[in-house]
């Protein structure tokens, strides 16, 4: 298990973010983009003729599905909660603990629904954004 981040300096913990957020915007956005770059250039040999333009719109109209789809995830995570089994009303002291002892696990399976949204939201901002590269760069 890492360690804890009280016990990091100000160094480990800006390499340790710059690290993460290389991860992330490398593997977890781009790499996604350079693959739905690759599906729609595929797609060519299907439907239409290749060119820079079209090629671009392909992309951003995938790209703008993507984030569609992302900010779906990202609202619908907002009205979750009857999943984590937390009442309406607590009525007892037993539900009261009861709920506060679960709070870390659903706090921790909240953050994660709201990554899932706001990583399919990047990665169409990714492809908007190949798409606007491809185009300015080949046409």
């Amino acid at each position: 298990m890492e360690e804890l981040s009280e016990k990091l300096t100000f160094k480990q913990k800006a390499l340790r973010f710059i690290k993460d957020a290389a991860d992330f915007i490398f593997r977890k956005v781009l790499l996604v983009d350079l693959e739905i770059l690759l599906v729609v250039a595929v797609s060519f040999i299907f439907w239409g003729e290749f060119s820079p333009l079209a090629l671009s719109e392909r992309v951003f109209w995938a790209g703008m599905v993507v984030m569609i789809c992302g900010a779906i995830v990202f609202v619908a995570t907002g009205f979750t909660g009857k999943s984590f089994g937390v009442p309406i009303i607590i009525r007892k002291p037993e539900e009261a603990k009861n709920y506060i002892d679960q709070i870390p696990a659903i706090r921790a399976e909240v953050e994660k629904r709201y990554n899932v949204g706001a990583r399919l939201w990047f990665i169409g901002m990714g492809c908007v954004g190949v798409s606007a590269l491809v185009e300015r760069l080949f046409s």
